[in-house]
């Protein structure tokens, strides 16, 4: 759906940042609904977030 990205990145730099892709996964469907895979928000987290850093354990799960 159109704005997913945006908002999905926004929850995570607002409420996720600390998580690795797995557990920020699970509470996006957990609080928010929001069903995504973890590569998604891994994929989300570099591409669309332009964070400057990596988020934790992207390699480990």
């Amino acid at each position: 759906p159109p704005g997913l990205e945006s908002r999905v990145c926004g929850l995570i730099r607002d409420s996720y940042a600390d998580f690795g892709p797995t557990l920020a996964a699970e509470k996006l469907r957990e609080r928010h609904g929001i069903e995504i895979s973890k590569a998604c928000v891994s994929r989300i987290w570099s591409n669309a977030c332009r964070c400057s850093r990596p988020m934790p354990n992207c390699g480990a799960d």
